[in-house]
């Protein structure tokens, strides 16, 4: 294994774990064994829709772009049991084939810098074309700082850097769905 790739999924360790031990977090930081019966939390996000379809407030649904599977479902599933609707790409091409059929459906992007296919960039700037106006919370275990100089001239909205907690993604989410 490649000592780059091995220090990368090392960092992302807090996610995958829950992946590679079968567990789920039952609430922001707590890990809880997910064949025991842990709290379930009961108050997600509200669905409201306007007359166009668009989402309001926290509600909608997350367009989850990530190309390690693991960490894909382990973030489908957490963000699921705290009640927001999610859809997945694991690819540049499969985000914008959902950004096109789902575009007033979609909340919010939360979108791993590097992908297969269309780049997170071409992912962005299709985003942008559309004119939706859908945030964009880029995610990579690179620091912001590293990552800037591929994003120039693109709007990026927000930034969580690899590896995150769940309650630190949900707290985001909360605010980028508050504010748009």
């Amino acid at each position: 294994m490649n000592s780059f790739i091995f220090a990368q999924k090392l960092a992302c360790c807090d996610l995958e774990l829950a992946v590679a031990r079968r567990i789920d977090c039952a609430s922001p930081g707590d890990l809880v064994n997910s064949a025991s019966d842990g709290p379930e939390e009961t108050h997600g996000p509200t669905l409201s829709t306007t007359s166009t379809g668009r989402r309001e407030g926290r509600a909608g649904i997350i367009l989850l772009v990530e190309d390690e599977e693991m960490l894909l479902v382990a973030v489908s599933k957490m963000l699921r049991k705290k009640g927001y609707s999610v859809i997945e790409a694991g690819d540049g091409n499969t985000a914008v084939d959902l950004l096109r059929r789902h575009n007033d459906e979609i909340a919010v992007i939360l979108l791993d810098v590097n992908l297969p296919g269309l780049s997170s960039r071409e992912v962005l700037e299709e985003a942008q074309r559309i004119g939706s106006g859908i945030p964009v919370i880029l995610t990579s275990a690179f620091s912001q700082k590293g990552i800037e100089s591929s994003f120039v001239g693109v709007r990026v909205d927000h930034f969580i850097r690899k590896p995150y907690r769940l309650a630190t993604l949900v707290e985001l989410l909360q605010n980028v769905l508050h504010a748009s």
